[in-house]
């Protein structure tokens, strides 16, 4: 029998957000098992790219919501933004046909909320999908409202007891919840992990990446930060390797993407004077394995105590593209079981994050392949998605 599925998020392709990305590779394969897919969401926030009001993408039918789009990274814009999209998804979910499933993403916070709400009248089964955890990451990212994060407490231990079933992204994740929420019972939860696409993010030849070209970046060795400059990722660490490097002209520090922490990183770079840097805007997502190629060895930042209520999902996409890493995170966070040495380091301390990128500088390429071997065994998208699939079939 054919089963149906409702996905709702905030973002959707061509939105860059990571969600967004991740949504549509579940879709899709989704899809091509046999599943009837309809993704509710909301018009693209982060990409300037229009998209329709209502189309078939791949044979996904997406639906997307002229909840407003108020480009701010201040938080009162985030939350007009989001509270547009809570009152229009309980609107237009409810107007839609029936699916056996609903599942929501953690994209706004709470939106589960709805999502359950929806289930309950349609009578389907409702999935939580839980990729960030609310509201303690607000506490632990320190931004201005995380005073109020007592209040949504209540909230979320309801909507842990409202699921059918409950999704994380890692096992540290899984672990918070239920410590906090004895009551809940370990059979309800699922953990799939995030994946990247191995077959559109690759390892380009750098003879071939045109964006070594339009960059004007020549043979240096490259430390790549790309994606979210958000409030969870801490960069002390990066600027002391900065300051370290910036008589180095044969080191670059790229970033690719945005965030609200991206002036800080610039005021940073302009009052010490770093000139080996670059800041370029988001890529489409064709373009991915030729930005991501461009480096050497990437960097992955975490704010202290947000181990375990985010995974940071730029972690595959840099596997991908067989890329060392750096994570400058404590030995919590859920990456623990992946980044290994020789390509790999996990550490708060910013001498030895200097001795670790020394010694790749000095390495040649294997370690490239070592990675993107290790990525295609055990964090593509075929892998992933297929577990979502039997997820589905077995509620």
């Amino acid at each position: 029998m054919t089963r149906s599925v409702l996905l709702i998020n905030q973002h959707y392709y061509p939105d860059f957000a990571a969600t967004g990305q991740l949504l549509k590779d579940m879709a899709e394969d989704l899809v091509a098992k046999g599943f009837v897919v309809t993704v509710l969401t909301g018009p693209p926030l982060y990409s300037r790219e229009k998209a329709p009001h209502r189309e078939m993408q791949a044979g996904v039918k997406v639906v997307r919501m002229h909840s407003l789009v108020i480009r701010s990274l201040r938080l009162p814009a985030k939350l007009l933004n989001w509270l547009s999209f809570y009152v229009l998804v309980f609107f237009y979910g409810l107007f839609l046909r029936r699916h056996d499933i609903v599942m929501t993403l953690t994209t706004p916070p709470y939106i589960g909320l709805v999502g359950w709400f929806i289930a309950l009248v349609k009578r389907s089964k409702f999935v939580l999908n839980v990729q960030d955890l609310y509201p303690e990451v607000l506490a632990a990212s320190r931004v201005k409202a995380s005073f109020l994060a007592p209040f949504f407490v209540p909230f979320s231990r309801l909507l842990y007891r409202l699921a059918d079933k409950i999704v994380v992204i890692g096992d540290v994740m899984a672990d918070k919840i239920l410590s906090k929420n004895p009551g809940l019972h370990e059979s309800r939860f699922a953990m799939i992990e995030n994946w990247a696409d191995g077959s559109e993010i690759t390892m380009v030849d750098p003879a071939q990446n045109h964006y070594k070209t339009k960059w004007g970046i020549s043979d240096q060795f490259v430390i790549l930060y790309s994606g979210n400059m958000g409030r969870a990722h801490n960069f002390e660490i990066m600027y002391e390797l900065m300051r370290r490097y910036r008589t180095d002209p044969q080191v670059l520090f790229l970033f690719v993407g945005g965030g609200p922490k991206e002036r800080n990183i610039r005021f940073f770079c302009r009052t010490n004077d770093i000139k080996n840097v670059q800041f370029h805007a988001y890529v489409p997502r064709s373009d991915l394995a030729q930005t991501y190629s461009l480096g050497d060895l990437a960097i992955i930042t975490m704010e202290e105590g947000t181990e375990g209520l985010v995974v940071p999902s730029k972690f595959y996409a840099y596997a991908a593209a067989g890329l060392p890493m750096l994570c400058i995170s404590s030995q919590t966070t859920d990456l623990r079981k992946h980044i290994r040495e020789p390509w790999g380091l996990i550490t708060k301390n910013a001498e030895d994050a200097f001795k670790f990128i020394e010694s790749i500088r000095q390495s040649d390429r294997a370690c490239h392949e070592e990675v993107r071997r290790y990525f295609l065994e055990n964090l593509d998208r075929p892998i992933r998605t297929a577990q979502y699939a039997k997820l589905f079939e077995g509620i």
